[in-house]
């Protein structure tokens, strides 16, 4: 699940939009992905503790807030490139 591109989004549209929360609906149109994928990002987002929904639980309403950073990408595995020649 592509949690980072969510969680960008809704950074992307608060800065946007200079407020404190987004709808569900905003991050939709914001990376052009359809409701359940979306759905599904934003919610391993909020099981990872990196948003948080606000709303009042009624169907597609979340109302989504930042909560945790997220860290910085680190690769644990060198590239392909890098291994070229090394054997």
């Amino acid at each position: 699940v592509k949690v980072r591109e969510a969680v960008q989004a809704v950074e992307t549209a608060l800065a946007e939009k200079a407020g404190k929360t987004v709808m569900a609906k905003e991050v939709e149109e914001c990376l052009g992905l359809d409701k359940g994928t979306i759905s599904k990002r934003i919610k391993k987002a909020i099981e990872l503790g990196y948003l948080e929904d606000i709303g009042d639980g009624q169907g597609y309403s979340m109302k989504l807030k930042l909560k945790e950073p997220m860290p910085e990408d680190t690769h644990i595995l060198p590239a392909p490139s890098e291994l070229e020649g090394s054997a």
